[in-house]
């Protein structure tokens, strides 16, 4: 991102393109994933399908599916700093799952 002159000119010359700039890339590459431990035995409904998780299953996410979710994001492998709608999902921490 650092090669493209444009958005290192837009980020020069204002300080909130460097923010938006920071909120696209935390939604284009977020920098965790969330895990869970089952503590007894469970099932869950998956898309219409059933699975069965045993006591010690680990289940993990990662958040950056969220930002690559069309529902949310269209073009959503675009990097555009100037993303309508962006705010209201958070690539982690906060915002819908």
């Amino acid at each position: 991102l650092t090669n493209d002159a444009e958005l290192l000119n837009a980020c020069q010359n204002s300080e909130e393109n460097v923010k938006l700039t920071l909120k696209e890339t935390l939604r284009f590459i977020s920098p965790a994933g969330h895990s869970r431990q089952f503590r007894w035995d469970s099932d869950i409904l998956y898309q219409d399908q059933k699975i069965e998780l045993n006591k010690g299953d680990l289940i993990g996410a990662h958040p950056c599916m969220i930002g690559q979710n069309p529902k949310y994001f269209s073009d959503a492998s675009i990097f555009d700093i100037h993303r309508k709608g962006k705010e209201s999902v958070c690539p982690f921490g906060k915002g819908p799952h």
